[in-house]
């Protein structure tokens, strides 16, 4: 079975409680844009297993509050195993915006594969697109 990964709204999802923030939270939060864009690693207690993490973005468009809850998947079973945010990379590019990469783990089904997860966000747009290799 193919998966990819997959944006959804924040309200709403129980994976999206700020009960299931990674702690120590300094290690499992990054902050970009003086504070603007906001990325948090979120665990949901290790169900389902095989891949319980998410990734929380969170950042202001024209005043607007977005958030959107990045997950590997189809939303109804396992997601990542694990998101490294401390070894995460950024640049910023004013045409496409804030890009960031970071290891993360997930199930095939066997074992726990090492990928790289790449989300863009653009303030401008409001969008966020996301690439896994």
């Amino acid at each position: 079975m193919t998966h990819s990964v997959i944006q959804r709204p924040c309200n709403g999802l129980s994976e999206a409680c700020a009960c299931n923030i990674v702690f120590p939270a300094d290690n499992n939060t990054k902050s970009y844009a003086n504070g603007d864009i906001k990325l948090i690693h979120l665990n949901t207690h290790g169900e389902p297993a095989g891949g319980a993490s998410h990734l929380l973005v969170a950042f202001h468009q024209h005043g607007s509050h977005i958030c959107v809850l990045i997950s590997y998947g189809d939303g109804s079973g396992p997601s990542f195993g694990n998101i490294d945010l401390t070894a995460a990379h950024s640049q910023y590019d004013p045409a496409s915006g804030l890009e960031v990469s970071m290891p993360v783990s997930v199930f095939d089904g066997n074992d726990f594969e090492q990928k790289t997860l790449v989300i863009v966000v653009n303030q401008q747009t409001g969008t966020i697109t996301t690439s896994l290799g």
